[in-house]
């Protein structure tokens, strides 16, 4: 069932509604009982129209009275049940009915509910508008617009078993929000009355606000984890099983790491099913269904969540590595410190006096604060980084000599949002001095030439459709894809790779390659190459078969779970020269 989420906007709505076409009487002082001569302890209704009286939902007529017998039109009801649920009665297609037009006062409640499937009028293209409502066509309104569902009890009214409207009745009578003119009489054909209606809606708020018999109860709320172990995680001395998707994050691997943390969980527990149309729910077994943010607290462990994304990530505690972390937000705090590898990060903020190393990792915006440091590792991309102002990247890069042609493309800002321009440094005239013969340098190593002459070829391969960028250095190329590179890119790039090495090296200097422990000469099949070359950089072997099963056009990262994979390593062995070792990885 639905949970209702509405009664303000159905405060305001019955209010308007069943005043309509009655004089509205002077608010009644605030303190002052309610009461209608014509409502009777002893009506049905009493209770549901006093309920609506005392919070200010209906009105009487200028003489006191209710009328609690009046039939309601299918106009003012529509406009009703549109509040309730909170429909948009302003932008709205029209559902042309030929009696209906766009200045009809009830017009937009009446198309937002046909837009909505929950009414669609008669056979001949009218809604009638100003007919009053049946009790069944009520029934289906109240059902479809709560979304009520059935128990499976079965329907006592003897007079509806052939009623178009017997689905919706026995809805509304197994969540009680009906119990019929009588015990075995629904009266469907009959009109709604206006203390029918009281108590019609008044039920289906409470029905709507229930759970239904064997649904599950979703909480969300902020924990510390005791402890984890295996994929049960003990909190408050209560053990809570996980969601298969959650066993990425807690399982014994992350154990260490998860102990004493702080997380916000959406945990569901499964009540107990009671044979009865009146729903009693115990509370059973917890599970983890699903985790909004964590607070990492212990030092130097390893927390690898295997790509699952977390929304909000603090990394509170020194040391601490983090390994296929996707989050929307990561936190160093100050004093902290942290190694990140294979990640993909949205905004990263680095604390003053904390400190942080990237490696194979993407990060769209990176804040540093005070004197906290960043270390750039191979195959990580930023695309902004917040300094404050007077800094630059020299000032936080720790290796920035070593990356800063790979931070050429990063762009810079202030703590306002401002791009910060590099200075301009003025060329430097070296002092004039008596020239000198420095002798002939020495002639490149047929090995350093070598790998000048990669490095060369592999920035120079034409990126395939879905490769967004090549990046090679003399130890290791990343190949950025975007999210729809297909088998048939990935196999075209590996082709270029190898013929880069085919290209470059002779016999003379490159004799063959090692890759995954296989070793292997430049002539052999290069799809056998390739899927060493994967296995390296960290599939499995499902992941290669599942890769290998698409169809062309499908993108490979659908049955990838990562967004990074590397470094896959190969080992050059040269000649006569000791190997050197290069790595490979692979970017979404």
């Amino acid at each position: 069932m639905k949970k209702q989420t509405y009664k303000k906007m159905f405060n305001v709505a019955l209010t308007t509604t069943l005043a309509a076409g009655a004089v509205v009487a002077v608010a009644p002082n605030a303190h002052a009982a309610v009461s209608f001569p014509d409502v009777k302890e002893t009506n049905s209704h009493y209770e549901n129209i006093m309920n609506l009286a005392e919070r200010g939902i209906i009105r009487g007529y200028e003489d006191g009275k209710f009328r609690p017998g009046d039939s309601i039109k299918r106009g003012n009801a529509a406009h009703i049940i549109a509040e309730i649920i909170g429909l948009d009665t302003k932008n709205v297609k029209n559902p042309n009915f030929k009696d209906i037009s766009t200045k009809n006062s009830n017009y937009g409640a009446i198309a937002a509910l046909a837009n909505a499937g929950i009414i669609n009028g008669f056979e001949d293209g009218t809604y009638r508008a100003n007919d009053m409502l049946t009790r069944g066509q009520m029934a289906k309104i109240i059902d479809l617009a709560f979304k009520l569902t059935s128990n499976g009890d079965e329907l006592p009214f003897t007079d509806v078993q052939n009623s178009q409207y017997k689905a919706h009745i026995a809805d509304l009578y197994a969540n009680n929000v009906t119990t019929g003119k009588t015990a075995t009489f629904f009266d469907a054909k009959s009109n709604v009355t206006r203390a029918q209606l009281s108590s019609f809606v008044v039920r289906a708020e409470k029905a709507a606000a229930t759970p239904a018999p064997g649904t599950p109860t979703v909480e969300e709320g902020v924990f510390t984890v005791g402890s984890v172990v295996g994929n049960t995680v003990k909190i408050g001395g209560q053990d809570f099983k996980v969601s298969s998707e959650l066993a990425a994050v807690f399982n014994s691997e992350n154990a260490a790491a998860l102990k004493d943390s702080v997380v916000t969980l959406v945990v569901e527990y499964a009540p107990e099913t009671v044979a009865s149309t009146t729903p009693i729910f115990a509370q059973g077994e917890g599970q983890i269904v699903g985790i909004k943010t964590l607070k990492l607290v212990q030092d130097n462990t390893t927390f690898n969540p295997s790509g699952f994304n977390i929304s909000e990530v603090e990394a509170a505690a020194e040391g601490l590595t983090l390994v296929n972390v996707k989050a929307d937000s990561l936190e160093i705090p100050a004093g902290s410190s942290a190694t990140i590898t294979g990640s993909e990060i949205a905004s990263l903020e680095v604390a003053a006096d904390a400190a942080v190393t990237l490696t194979n990792t993407a990060v769209t915006t990176v804040e540093v604060k005070g004197d906290a440091k960043i270390t750039i590792g191979e195959g990580t991309t930023l695309t902004t980084v917040v300094l404050e102002k007077g800094k630059t990247l020299a000032d936080v890069v720790t290796n920035y000599e070593a990356v800063k042609t790979q931070l050429e493309k990063v762009t810079v800002k202030d703590p306002e949002g401002t791009v910060v321009t590099p200075p301009v440094t003025p060329p430097v005239t070296p002092p004039v001095t008596p020239p000198t013969d420095p002798g002939t340098p020495p002639a490149p190593t047929p090995v350093e030439t070598f790998l000048s002459q990669l490095v060369t070829n592999l920035n120079n391969i034409e990126s395939a459709s879905g490769i967004q960028d090549v990046t090679a250095t003399t130890a290791a190329v990343t190949f950025t894809t975007t999210s729809n590179v297909t088998l048939f890119d990935l196999e075209a790039v590996a082709l270029e790779f190898l013929d880069s090495l085919k290209e470059t090296g002779t016999t003379g200097v490159l004799r063959d390659v090692t890759i995954n422990g296989v070793t292997y000469t430049l002539d052999d099949n290069p799809r056998a190459v390739a899927r060493d070359l994967l296995e390296s950089m960290g599939l499995s072997d499902d992941q290669i078969s599942a890769i290998a099963a698409l169809d062309a056009g499908q993108s490979v990262w659908t049955v990838l779970d990562n967004a990074n994979f590397g470094a896959g390593t190969v080992t050059l062995n040269f000649t006569n020269s000791p190997s050197r070792q290069f790595t490979v990885n692979l970017i979404k």
